[in-house]
């Protein structure tokens, strides 16, 4: 609902693998700064498509933020589709975004949060289309479109199969590593981090970044609720085990409740 995209998050903030991080930032930069000759020596429109794809909660909202934030610094052009607003995950947004880009006269990323909203049974085609390079506008500094969703598995094969369509395909998975996880804990807690916090870093291991974020607050209110003097706030290692296991035990009790009841998604509780 807001008139701007601000992005404020930069590439040091995003906490994951390093090599993953890595890996689509050279992707980004490289396309730019040599992929679009390449294309063009090919007689190819410089407009490349990659998905970020991974369950809720593991960084891709906050990835792309960090890279439009990276595109801005470089004068790039920096386009942000939703469908979170009045209008919905309507196509003629994307076509709007290709035609700034094509009239840019530098190069521009386009972030497409949640493609799959886009892509139901009206706009399919259209979007198809756009992904082949049929309906897309030429811009000779390059475009790159990254898209993202939480359920690949609701895209059609016909999206996530065929060679073109989509360049690459990046998975951000959940927090695959004590020591990814141990950074997480680290900047959450601040300077409540104690060494005996350690000790969380295996039980999160697989978990979002966005659950390991919720734990650490969920246990600093509680904490906060218990002492006297907010200056002198602890969070006691057992305190983040307890808010761990009441955070588990509801997601637990909210997937009991969707496999109960099939409508479950249809009123938001997925």
């Amino acid at each position: 609902n807001q008139n701007n995209y601000e992005p404020r998050v930069h590439l040091d903030d995003i906490i994951m693998e390093e090599t993953l991080k890595q890996s689509i930032l050279d992707d980004v930069d490289k396309f730019f700064r040599r992929g679009v000759g390449i294309y063009r020596k090919m007689n190819l429109n410089p407009f490349r498509k990659i998905l970020l794809a991974g369950v809720p909660g593991t960084g891709k909202t906050m990835l792309c933020n960090a890279l439009a934030n990276w595109a801005i610094a470089r004068d790039y052009e920096v386009l942000y589709i939703s469908g979170a607003d009045a209008r919905g995950a309507n196509f003629f947004k994307i076509q709007q975004a290709l035609a700034i880009s094509a009239n840019a006269k530098r190069p521009t990323l386009i972030l497409l949060e949640e493609i799959d909203s886009f892509l139901n049974d009206k706009q399919k085609s259209m979007i198809l289309n756009v992904l082949d390079g049929v309906e897309s506008f030429e811009n000779e500094f390059g475009t790159m479109l990254i898209a993202t969703t939480n359920y690949p598995e609701a895209i059609d094969e016909r999206v996530l199969k065929r060679p073109g369509r989509l360049d690459r395909i990046y998975i951000v998975p959940p927090a695959q590593s004590e020591a990814v996880v141990e950074q997480m804990l680290r900047i959450y807690l601040g300077d409540m981090w104690q060494d005996e916090h350690h000790k969380m870093s295996k039980r999160l291991v697989d978990y979002p970044g966005a659950f390991i974020r919720e734990v650490v607050v969920f246990a600093m209110t509680q904490a906060i609720d218990v002492d006297l003097d907010e200056d002198m706030v602890t969070v006691p290692l057992a305190l983040l085990e307890e808010s761990f296991d009441r955070l588990k035990s509801q997601i637990k009790a909210r997937d009991t409740l969707i496999d109960q009841n099939p409508t479950g998604r249809k009123f938001g509780f997925a």
